[in-house]
């Protein structure tokens, strides 16, 4: 939260970090770089003075977002628990299309579905297996080394959730 708020003030586009992630401001935007090089994208950032839901007053980051609630674009208040959570759902499927790129590579898994954080392949019946399957899914990319990460898996002829 810190280092977005610093961005969104500073607006010179310098990167300020925070831990893996950085912050910065081009074209009226706020970008958080991921490790992966990808970025997210707040919109018409501003630090503004908020009312808390406890009542307080803070002064906030805040960016133009759809009220999930009213589904109309407004000013929202983000603060440091929504970036995280941001990020590091972003980071774990960028870990995801890794992997769902090194079974599609290998020739054997089709990958043919992602369900949130599920992936559905299809191979032949006497090609392959899940421990390998899980191997491929599970192996980091560069930018990730030492993420803990696991997976499990199944093997069946239909889809179950």
């Amino acid at each position: 939260e810190r280092a977005a708020m610093e961005a969104t003030t500073d607006r010179t586009g310098r990167h300020h970090r925070s831990g893996r992630v950085s912050w910065f401001v081009a074209g009226g935007y706020l970008y958080c770089e991921l490790p992966s090089g990808r970025r997210l994208a707040y919109p018409e950032p501003q630090v503004k003075e908020v009312t808390t839901s406890w009542g307080a007053q803070k002064m906030a980051l805040t960016f133009t977002g759809i009220n999930s609630y009213t589904r109309k674009c407004e000013r929202r208040s983000a603060y440091g628990g929504f970036l995280v959570e941001n990020y590091t759902q972003a980071v774990a499927r960028d870990i995801m299309a890794h992997g769902i790129t090194a079974c599609d590579n290998s020739g054997i898994y089709d990958v043919v579905l992602s369900v949130h954080d599920e992936i559905i392949s299809e191979s032949e019946a006497h090609e392959g297996s899940l421990d390998e399957y899980v191997r491929l899914l599970t192996t980091l990319p560069a930018w990730a080394e030492g993420c803990p990460i696991g997976a499990e898996g199944w093997v069946g002829t239909r889809y179950r959730k």
